[in-house]
């Protein structure tokens, strides 16, 4: 078989044909190699086969941009791209702007260089009442492209512009249109004018008007944003006649254009009643939306009129969008209208959905201690919810707050601990929930909690304020010195993190020199604090400087009559250095002060060996178990 040759049939000595080895064993490759029929037959099918894999199969991603991959291979990408447009064109129609955006998008993945439907996607997003904040980076990512495939075309620039502008970038706008402004038109020219003003650069915009073509000039919106230029920063003396030609120009030009113009030059110098008198304007035209309302409340409130500021508010139109609701439920809130904020968040909330507008309404219906609507609402959140890591929790905390506060504890208990199993992942909600359960008396799952987001958290004060009280509540000494050290080390200088520490080393008996340190600073910093010297004095019996411990518990004498804490304190370090210095009758004097409800559980052990090795007799054969604590 030496003489076989791949790519053509071969002939033996004796006129047959030769088969390749790898066809002898193989019935139905030795009928395709020596039938050619059956050979076009298997190419065909093969061939068949390919086409319906590329056919079916789903795009994959070709390059930095819209998938395109095999399907668009197989052709079929124009025949998708065609009914999107369609599709497109019949949202427009029907004026569902965002459904016309969303299939405008679907185009140009199925036809990426097509210029055309990216335009039309870009205008749909324009068309969005109000846009969607998540639109900004999409539609930021199209333009560029649109640029890129289309050319740097004044039209194209200046429809990428308005899509920043529309979205609140101004400055990525200007930066924009910059080289194209030379080449811009009557129509593109506004856009740029705006982007100026908005951004609060319009000041730089003089000399532009000299070198426009007088036909330009003369378009109704480039003279009336000339016009703002000569009112705010023309010549000296120039305002008035400028503002008598806006009054006259706003009768024929554009809809809205001269309010609008107005309203930004109030906000540019800070006239909040010129601000107010444009919105006016604005909403008789019916072109005013939530954010303006909220932009003229802001220089209200920052001119001192308050009053002016909710009366602002309360006109506002219905929000159109969640950023909207929390634009406009944040300034109200920060008038101090916490009930006309909830209205707002009750409409709100359920129509968009948005995590934040639940969180918040729910915040502020507890903080008008309305716990009956806030279970309410946690009940609704929690069948809404599914299986979010954000409102699920806080379903839960609302619930069990509810049903705390109408004195239903088993409830709230339940709740509390259904919460601990369904929190999940966000270190802010792990802390929130840790510091609800330490508050609602399980302190021990709220370390578990606590640890789980220690990570996140471990470079935060109140992290480990909340630590030391979880630590603290589940008598957990260890915890307790841990939360303490770190409180200490973020905050050496205050000295109740000091004598936290002091605390629990004295507790623990461990290092008793570094106990006495911190004490003795803590003491230094408030001489005042009574129980930073009772840790003092038992930091230095710890360190057999009985005389000088003494001596500072005996200063004590007035303070432990009417706090438990110091009293057993004082009984605690007399008993330690009368049973270290042998006499038992003293020390089995002190005992009886002892508190044992008033010690951490190692005090208790290290109380009931001592007591058992001077008298000899366990704590339960004396009356009482020390290291039983209620």
């Amino acid at each position: 078989m030496s003489n076989w040759v791949p790519w053509r049939r071969r002939r033996g000595a004796d006129g047959e044909l030769l088969i390749p080895e790898f066809a002898v064993e193989r019935p139905w490759l030795r009928q395709m190699y020596c039938d050619p029929k059956w050979m076009v037959a298997v190419l065909a099918m093969a061939v068949a086969a390919l086409g319906i894999l590329l056919w079916f199969l789903p795009a994959f991603p070709n390059g930095p941009r819209h998938g395109g991959g095999l399907r668009w291979l197989s052709g079929r990408h124009w025949v998708h791209a065609r009914m999107a447009a369609r599709a497109a064109r019949a949202a427009t129609a029907a004026g569902n702007a965002a459904g016309a955006a969303e299939a405008w998008q679907r185009a140009v993945s199925n036809d990426p260089e097509c210029v055309g439907c990216e335009r039309a996607h870009l205008e749909a997003l324009l068309r969005e009442s109000p846009p969607l904040r998540a639109s900004l980076t999409n539609g930021t990512r199209h333009g560029l492209w649109l640029l890129r495939i289309g050319g740097t075309n004044p039209a194209d620039v200046a429809l990428v512009a308005r899509l920043l502008s529309h979205h609140g970038e101004p400055r990525e706008a200007v930066a924009l249109m910059e080289p194209s402004v030379a080449r811009f038109s009557a129509a593109e020219l506004p856009v740029y004018f705006a982007a100026r003003m908005a951004e609060r650069t319009f000041a730089g915009v003089g000399p532009l008007w000299a070198a426009m073509d007088p036909g330009t000039r003369k378009d109704p919106a480039v003279h009336l944003h000339e016009l703002a230029w000569r009112i705010g920063w023309g010549p000296a003396g120039d305002a008035p006649s400028a503002r008598r030609e806006m009054a006259a120009a706003a009768k024929s030009g554009p809809p809205g254009l001269v309010a609008r113009l107005e309203l930004e030059l109030a906000f540019a110098f800070g006239a909040a009643s010129d601000a107010d008198a444009a919105l006016a304007r604005l909403r008789g035209a019916g072109l005013d939306g939530p954010l303006d309302h909220v932009a003229v409340a802001r220089l209200w409130q920052s001119a001192g009129r308050p009053d002016r500021a909710r009366a602002g508010l309360a006109r506002a139109p219905r929000p159109r969008s969640a950023d909207e609701a929390l634009a406009l439920t944040g300034m109200t809130l920060a008038l101090g209208e916490r009930d006309q904020a909830i209205a707002w968040l009750r409409d709100a909330a359920p129509r968009f959905d948005q995590a934040e507008l639940w969180l918040r309404w729910g915040s502020q219906l507890v903080e008008r201690g309305d716990w009956a609507m806030a279970g309410e609402l946690g009940k609704r959140m929690r069948d809404q919810s599914g299986e979010s890591e954000v409102l699920r929790p806080y379903a839960g905390f609302l619930i069990a707050m509810s049903a705390e506060k109408a004195g239903r504890v088993p409830e709230s208990s339940a709740a509390l601990l259904d919460l601990v199993r369904t929190v999940r992942g966000d270190p802010t909600v792990l802390w929130i929930v840790s510091g609800l359960l330490v508050r609602h008396g399980h302190p021990r799952e709220a370390q578990a909690l606590l640890g789980a987001c220690e990570a996140a958290w471990a470079g935060k004060p109140d992290y480990w304020e909340l630590a030391y009280r979880a630590a603290t509540a589940s008598d957990d000494v260890e915890g307790m010195a841990k939360a303490a050290r770190h409180a200490w080390e973020l905050a050496p200088g205050d000295p109740s993190k000091a004598d936290r520490l002091g605390a629990a080393l004295v507790a623990l008996r461990r290092d008793p020199a570094e106990a006495v340190r911190l004490t003795m600073d803590a003491v230094g910093a408030r001489p005042d604090n009574l129980r930073f010297r009772a840790t003092w004095a038992m930091a230095l019996i710890q360190i057999g400087r009985d005389d000088e411990g003494l001596a500072l518990l005996a200063g004590l004498e007035t303070a432990m009559r009417r706090d438990p804490w110091i009293r057993t304190m004082v009984y605690l370090g007399r008993f330690e250095v009368h049973s270290r210095r042998g006499d038992a009758r003293a020390a089995l004097e002190d005992y009886g002060g002892v508190d044992s409800r008033q010690l951490l559980p190692p005090q208790v052990m290290w109380l009931e060996k001592q007591f058992e090795g001077i008298n000899g007799v366990s704590g339960p054969e004396s009356g009482r178990n020390p290291a039983k604590r209620p």
